[in-house]
């Protein structure tokens, strides 16, 4: 989880953005405003990997 400030990245309330990196993983996070009319807020950041299998996906936290 990070904060952050919403000036220059104008989210809304709660937004999310998904980044792939690659075939095999994927970046997403989650953004949420502390209160709607604020410009103050945090971030969780995940990345979702495949496993061995192709049908097979984990979903890793980043810090």
């Amino acid at each position: 989880m990070a904060f952050y400030q919403n000036r220059d990245q104008k989210h809304d309330f709660e937004d999310v953005d998904i980044k792939w990196q690659g075939n095999d993983n994927v970046l997403v996070d989650f953004y949420y405003l502390i209160n709607e009319t604020d410009d103050v807020g945090y971030r969780v950041r995940f990345k979702v990997v495949k496993n061995v299998s192709p049908s097979e996906w984990q979903i890793v936290p980043i810090k």
